[in-house]
């Protein structure tokens, strides 16, 4: 917290909350993406081929030839994660369990 720029702001009149909006601008859902079973990651692009317009953001945490717990070993890796964004949460979970549902992990089981 900056208190010196906080005074300043409230010296100049400005604002130093802003108003809070009367509904949700936008809504957004992310899901972590879980190892469903133990084995080696063959390459990390995965997640190249999710082309929606709601997605804003992934990311993939693992690398190729990496090792990877799935549940049948202990408690599964996160591979990645993936955040939507839509006009309402029920929108956006939606779009999120349906890019789910595509998702292929190209993981070689060991």
């Amino acid at each position: 917290m900056d208190l010196v720029g906080y005074y300043l702001l409230t010296r100049l009149g400005l604002p130093i909350q802003p108003k809070k909006a009367a509904q949700p601008l936008t809504c957004i859902a992310t899901s972590d993406l879980p190892c469903p079973i133990s084995g080696v990651i063959e390459h990390a692009t995965f997640l190249a081929g999710v082309d929606d317009p709601h997605v804003i953001l992934t990311r993939v945490y693992v690398t190729a030839s990496q090792t990877v717990i799935g549940p049948d070993r202990g408690v599964p890796d996160t591979l990645g994660e993936i955040f939507v964004t839509a006009g309402s949460i029920a929108e956006a979970s939606a779009i999120l369990d349906g890019l789910l549902a595509e998702i292929q992990f190209p993981i070689v089981p060991a």
